[in-house]
């Protein structure tokens, strides 16, 4: 039985109400010029302020904290380090937020950017169902805030069915690596950490379609010029078909 067949919807929302004004005002596509005092307010209950000078916005933020806050199923990732002579991790949650995490939320895919002796750049992006807004939010959720100044933040939302969830969380994921790739010249991913819903040739082909194979980075092509043709080589352009 595949992965998506075995997808349930809950019936109910366990956001609070500033959590589901939050998400409304996501789904809504407000900017931070449009936000009221008591959105505000709520943002920084949660941990969110001044982000106008970046690409993601505070209701990006907000959206995906909440959506990691509830979000069922496989842990996001975590990191583990010393503070103050005491072992502490990026994500420690107390025994009333471990019970929270009841929101249907299946991993599409944990990629790793880059590997390193000590540490590694891990992205998970997943995808949570919203109960009373009727919407799928993906999210992308890392192990620390050291890359974005936070660790969770919204991608994107869709409407649709849990067998549309890949055909529908495609175009968000390539959208946000082109974002990446064209703002911040993030390079590709560097290996699959582990599979979700989306299976590891799904997945490499999803990267191929935002970074060239670096082996066919190039192509050979011909060109006139003013003592005949010579040989040129000629960026490809991964986004096109």
């Amino acid at each position: 039985m595949s992965s998506v067949s075995k997808l349930s919807v809950l019936p109910f929302s366990p956001l609070s109400r500033d959590e589901e004004a939050i998400v409304d005002a996501y789904l809504a596509r407000r900017t931070s010029s449009r936000l009221n005092g008591y959105l505000r307010r709520v943002l920084r209950e949660l941990g969110v302020s001044g982000q106008e000078d970046t690409k993601i916005g505070e209701l990006d933020i907000g959206a995906g904290l909440i959506a990691a806050k509830y979000a069922g199923g496989e842990v996001l990732p975590d990191f583990g380090g010393y503070e103050d002579d005491q072992f502490r991790y990026t994500r420690a949650m107390d025994k009333a937020a471990r019970r929270s995490r009841r929101l249907l939320s299946p991993v599409l895919l944990s990629v790793i950017w880059a590997s390193g002796p000590s540490a590694d750049w891990p992205s998970q992006y997943r995808v949570t169902w919203m109960p009373r807004q009727g919407r799928w939010i993906v999210t992308s959720s890392q192990d620390a805030d050291e890359g974005y100044g936070f660790t969770d933040f919204a991608i994107g939302h869709f409407e649709g069915s849990p067998f549309e969830i890949i055909e529908k969380a495609k175009p968000l994921i390539l959208e946000h690596w082109r974002s990446l790739r064209d703002d911040m010249e993030q390079e590709r991913w560097e290996m699959l950490d582990s599979p979700g819903m989306v299976v590891e040739e799904v997945a490499h082909e999803w990267r191929d379609a935002v970074w060239c194979d670096p082996e066919e980075e190039f192509e050979e092509d011909v060109e006139p010029s003013e003592h005949g043709t010579s040989p040129s080589l000629q960026s490809q352009d991964c986004d096109s078909p």
